[in-house]
């Protein structure tokens, strides 16, 4: 079977998994070597079987889409890593893509796209898109055509925001529905982002590179 498509599915919602891992084994060619349900599974599971795809949820325990996707092919250059998800945004989708993903897939996506999905990213040499709507399939031709935006993931810029507001860590938790702790490891990647040494800073240097809005005097 050495021309059989290795997969891993990580996503935290075991029934959708074992539906999408029921399609593929009985879709000839494609072999189910591993299922995650967070981020660290991703990235172990790519480190013990080195698949040709990952099925990745945006959405997921463990640390951000972003650095799933860093570790993923930190572990495994070769693999091929697509991104699953029920928010069609573009937001989303460029983060997605400048992390290093290859292929974004909408979850309403029928059978013969998932299969078309997995089949063809082994083929593409870069980031290309599936089952999205005009409006982020723009977005694609944007990210190509501009230079690199937002250092920082989704949720990574939401915390930012309400740092800005001045917001402590347990409100900022509360506001997200994250623990303190996470609270924390974001604020943790957002300095090295961008830099910074303080939330003083980090709000600074935000605003200066368009992240945040300059605050309106009142």
């Amino acid at each position: 079977m050495s021309d059989a498509v290795g997969v891993v599915l990580v996503d935290d919602h075991a029934l959708f998994r074992a539906g999408l891992a029921e399609l593929l084994r009985t879709v000839g060619g494609h072999v189910v070597l591993g299922q995650g349900a967070s981020g660290d599974e991703a990235v172990a599971l790519t480190r013990e079987h080195r698949p040709d795809v990952v099925m990745l949820d945006v959405e997921m325990p463990g640390p951000g889409v972003s650095s799933t996707i860093f570790g993923i092919l930190r572990e495994s250059p070769g693999t091929k890593v697509v991104v699953l998800t029920v928010h069609d945004d573009p937001d989303v989708l460029r983060q997605v893509f400048d992390a290093g993903a290859s292929g974004f897939l909408a979850k309403s996506a029928g059978c013969a796209e998932l299969v078309a999905a997995i089949d063809s990213t082994r083929r593409e040499q870069d980031g290309f898109l599936l089952s999205a709507s005009r409006t982020t399939s723009r977005a694609v031709v944007h990210r190509r055509a501009a230079p690199a935006e937002s250092p920082l993931t989704a949720q990574e810029r939401r915390v930012l925001e309400l740092l800005a507001q001045g917001q402590p860590n347990r409100q900022i938790a509360i506001e997200l529905f994250i623990s303190e702790t996470t609270v924390k490891r974001h604020l943790t990647n957002i300095y090295r982002k961008l830099e910074a040494t303080s939330r003083l800073q980090a709000v600074s240097k935000a605003t200066q590179i368009g992240l945040l809005s300059a605050p309106s005097s009142r």
